[in-house]
């Protein structure tokens, strides 16, 4: 009697966990469209206030990025898309505060350099397969290719 009840949960499971691993992917790409029109309308010279905060637009740039990113690199993503008199200390002190609260995570890069990414919100093992598996069905280059 307990079987069907076992495998009815193992496959939702599995189900919720696809799902979420395609909820992350899609906030990914939704980031990086912000972010490429927040740029676009810098360059174009269109005055839009930023409606949303430093923190904010520090989390979508490094979910944006394909790896991670360097302060310097975060900064100019703030500057282009039309954040004016920003400060690298500010920057950095909010970089420190969001990887102190695990939303993202400071990273040594190949020629030691540091960095941050964004963490995915998947840390359980079914999630991680799921989003690989979502991954490779996605048209496009795949993680390890960008």
């Amino acid at each position: 009697m307990v079987e069907p009840y076992s495998e009815a949960l193992k496959k939702a499971k599995e189900e919720l966990a696809e799902y979420d691993a395609a909820a992350e992917e899609l906030e990914r790409k939704r980031a990086k469209l912000r972010q490429t029109i927040g740029i676009l309308q810098s360059l174009l010279g269109v005055e839009v206030p930023n409606e949303q905060s430093l923190t904010g637009a520090i989390l979508m740039t490094l979910k944006a990025s394909q790896g991670y990113s360097k302060t310097g690199e975060i900064m100019k993503s703030l500057v282009e898309m039309g954040f004016k008199n920003v400060q690298q200390t500010s920057v950095a002190s909010i970089l420190s505060r969001l990887a102190k609260n695990g939303q993202i995570i400071s990273v040594i890069g190949p020629d030691n350099s540091a960095g941050y990414a964004w963490t995915m919100t998947t840390t359980k093992p079914e999630r991680r397969q799921a989003l690989k598996s979502l991954a490779r069905k996605l048209p496009g280059k795949s993680r390890k290719e960008r």
